[in-house]
């Protein structure tokens, strides 16, 4: 094993013995930190059998790890996130590597060293390839409450894009960042196209503290002529600490990852974001139930819908007392 800059290179053969139907029909990868006691899981990735199947010669490719986010809180969503990629909350790494399938009557389980030939194969994959990413963030709203310095921060890969520093306007649990990065910022990934590139994170983050996170795929926004659009963050169960949907946060942003530099006109200074939030009044009207779980001794429930808005005040409906099919006409 060769350790340099972060970077590992094991230069090892793993044969594994499959058989088809395969359960879950997937494979999992799993980056592990080896301890004295219990080994900490980093991330990991799955990926279908089928893509194996499909490829004739050898399949050679980076395969990105997601996880939970750096020092994690709760041990439990922690590991939850770690071992389930599609939950995750945070890119953690890429590993290289070339998958092969071999007919075999007696298959092996092992692992071996391979020749200097497979260094000599991904050459091309290990160089370095320029991108350009544009990262604008305007405004939010439904913050978490009572946090002394929230920042919004974009990551691309190894690379972060953050507001700290920058002083925003705050009225309660709304803040006005106004932030950019330098138009057509560079960075150098080794992935030959944008469709190969890791999820994008967005995250409300306070300190070292993750509170919440949005992810969304790197190639839906290969455009240099995205429009704002406001996101809803997600909580970071592993980190956040929140109560409910509603404190995680709402965002203004315009973001671009393209392979080219693009050409723009200066923004003059003192831009403004134009997605004010708009105002509207909505008329929830609630009917009946039915059928619901029993859950009290009698055999009934004593129900009620509660409403979750960005207000601080709950709505709730009047209580439907020792009934599993409750009819009221409440609006809310």
């Amino acid at each position: 094993i060769a350790t340099k800059k972060g970077s590992v290179t094991w230069n090892e053969e793993m044969w594994v013995a499959m058989r088809k139907p395969a359960l879950g029909g997937k494979v999992s990868f799993g980056l592990y930190n080896k301890n004295f006691t219990t080994d900490d899981y980093i991330g990991s990735m799955d990926f279908s059998l089928k893509y194996i199947e499909a490829k004739v010669q050898k399949a050679t490719r980076w395969i990105n790890l997601y996880g939970a986010t750096p020092n994690s809180r709760n041990k439990l969503y922690k590991r939850l996130y770690n071992e389930n990629p599609d939950f995750a909350s945070s890119w953690n790494g890429r590993v290289l590597v070339q998958l092969e399938k071999l007919d075999s009557k007696n298959p092996q389980q092992k692992c071996v060293k391979v020749s200097n030939e497979f260094d000599r194969e991904v050459t091309e994959l290990r160089s370095m390839k320029k991108y350009y990413v544009d990262v604008h963030v305007g405004e939010g709203i439904c913050l978490p409450e009572k946090r002394s310095d929230l920042a919004v921060e974009v990551r691309v890969a190894e690379y972060s894009f953050s507001t700290k520093g920058k002083n925003p306007l705050i009225a309660g649990r709304c803040y006005s960042w106004n932030w950019k990065t330098s138009p057509d910022t560079e960075i150098q990934l080794p992935y030959a196209s944008i469709k190969d590139i890791p999820d994008v994170f967005v995250y409300i983050r306070d300190g070292d503290r993750y509170y919440s996170f949005k992810r969304v795929k790197a190639k839906y926004y290969n455009n240099p002529n995205v429009d704002w659009e406001w996101i809803a963050l997600d909580e970071n169960l592993s980190d956040g600490g929140l109560s409910g949907k509603n404190n995680c946060g709402i965002i203004s942003w315009k973001f671009s990852l393209t392979d080219k530099p693009v050409a723009k006109k200066e923004e003059a200074k003192g831009w403004k974001v134009k997605t004010t939030p708009k105002f509207y009044k909505v008329f929830v009207h609630i009917f009946q139930c039915k059928d619901l779980p029993a859950a009290d001794e009698e055999g009934t429930s004593d129900t009620y819908i509660n409403l979750v808005t960005s207000s601080e005040v709950p709505i709730k409906t009047s209580i439907a007392y020792a009934t599993l099919n409750p009819v009221t006409t409440a609006c809310l």
